[in-house]
């Protein structure tokens, strides 16, 4: 991929590797605040977003989400160690609260050091923490403080490929790079879960198969790491030097995207149910796995295969979708679709039944969560997209912190039906908030005009 680099160099020569996007104030029409694209007459090179570095990332991102979606089998684990409900949903929620708390200084150092290094760092992490969990006998400070781990990487790594990509990509196709990359999770979540019933397949589960549970997810994340070497490095930018706390503070007070943050929140608390509680409801409601021929699918592989192939697609085929109607438009769609999803668990009494959750889910998922963090990170400047990052999923983080612990006593005391209900009120609230602080309408300022935009090849 050619990129802008500072100065713009004669044609002749060529531009340095992967130097992030000069940056030049242009003021809008309608006098919002100024947006920084280079424009048009500038442009000396053709603009790539789909090359041999992207296929690199993709594949990476690839195989660290699969190895993450695998650990959606995580309670499984918990009640193997004799958890219930409410140790599931502390253990998500310490793990939770530790990625919230540690995300300000998350972006501070990838801005610092640069992301594919932390990317690397939380690659590592991730590994080491799986592996650990197979040494674990008992619900002891243990699994919490591994649980902790293995949450910050995955942080980690989640908050690197996000600032890797806003730095590799130019700014008026970042929503798109984003729901691109996207696929991978999309893909992750059809292949690990339904990976993960084949491994655990059965009634009673022994301490073997967890073993090739997490050794399959161990050498998944190892596979991409050996991916991510092959990646180009993005240089660390100079203007970022301060990683302190109040630093953080003072620049996102500075740099305030609004009631976005709302419904990142209350994303957060949604995924909690796909990858914390499905699992136990599955159980919980005796579903059986469905005969297709000769195979036995398991109901959570069921479920993502449908969520994430249907999500996959809709990713694809609308992934122009918010330069027509809007990108707040399409949040507030997205997030309908994710309380009507929530209102069909309680109909579930049969592994097919299940179709209707996954797909209303899979809907929201696709247009809600690369199109909300675009908000948030865009709301920043190049040198501090990390910090962007780190917020947005800050956010979604502190979603599942106050989820998992509270939807998880919800489900002991007054069962499943009652906690899915919830959920869907809660998103219906956050809906109505964000479309009334901020109307969901295309505002001259929500994507930048054709004189700002340069010709893209894909």
């Amino acid at each position: 991929m050619i990129l802008f680099s500072k100065g713009f160099a004669a044609p002749h020569r060529r531009a340095p590797a992967f130097q992030p996007f000069d940056r030049l104030s242009i003021r809008p029409d309608n006098g919002s605040r100024a947006r920084r694209y280079p424009p048009a007459a500038s442009v000396r090179w053709i603009i790539r977003l789909y090359d041999r570095n992207f296929a690199l990332t993709f594949v990476s991102n690839l195989l660290f989400v699969t190895a993450n979606t695998l650990l959606a089998h995580f309670a499984r684990w918990v009640t193997f160690l004799d958890g219930d409900k409410r140790d599931i949903g502390w253990i998500m929620g310490v793990g939770a609260v530790s990625a919230v708390l540690l995300r300000a200084w998350i972006g501070g150092w990838i801005d610092r050091i640069g992301p594919r290094r932390t990317w690397a760092v939380g690659n590592c992490l991730f590994i080491v923490t799986t592996l650990g969990y197979l040494a674990l006998d008992d619900l002891g400070p243990a699994i919490y403080l591994l649980r902790v781990v293995n949450v910050l990487a995955t942080a980690i790594v989640f908050t690197s490929i996000l600032v890797y990509m806003s730095h590799t990509v130019h700014p008026t196709r970042l929503v798109e790079a984003i729901g691109s990359m996207g696929a991978a999770g999309f893909m992750g979540m059809m292949i690990g879960p339904l990976t993960g019933g084949i491994l655990l397949d059965g009634a009673t589960r022994s301490y073997d198969d967890f073993v090739r549970l997490f050794g399959t997810v161990a050498g998944l994340a190892f596979l991409g790491l050996i991916s991510l070497v092959l990646v180009r490095p993005v240089p660390p930018h100079p203007d970022a030097q301060q990683t302190a706390f109040f630093h953080y503070l003072q620049t996102v007070r500075r740099h305030w995207p609004g009631s976005i943050l709302i419904i990142s929140m209350t994303f957060g608390v949604c995924m909690a149910v796909p990858f914390g509680f499905l699992v136990e409801f599955i159980d919980a409601a005796g579903l059986e796995p469905i005969a297709l021929g000769p195979l036995r699918i398991n109901p959570m592989g069921t479920f993502f295969l449908i969520y994430a192939s249907w999500g996959l697609f809709l990713r694809i085929i609308l992934r122009r979708l918010p330069e027509r109607i809007g990108r707040r438009r399409q949040v507030a769609l997205g997030m309908v679709f994710m309380a009507a999803g929530m209102l069909c668990y309680p109909l579930v009494d049969h592994t097919r039944l299940l179709v209707l959750p996954a797909l209303l889910c899979g809907t929201a998922h696709s247009l809600t969560f690369h199109t909300m963090t675009g908000l948030v990170m865009q709301s920043f400047p190049s040198e501090l997209r990390g910090v962007g990052a780190a917020l947005a999923l800050m956010a979604l983080d502190g979603g599942m912190v106050c989820g998992g612990p509270l939807l998880g006593q919800v489900a002991y005391y007054a069962g499943y039906s009652a906690m899915f209900t919830c959920i869907a009120a809660i998103c219906s609230a956050a809906v109505v908030v964000f479309w009334i602080t901020i109307p969901a309408r295309k505002s001259a300022d929500e994507q930048p005009t054709a004189e700002l935009c340069p010709s893209t090849e894909s």
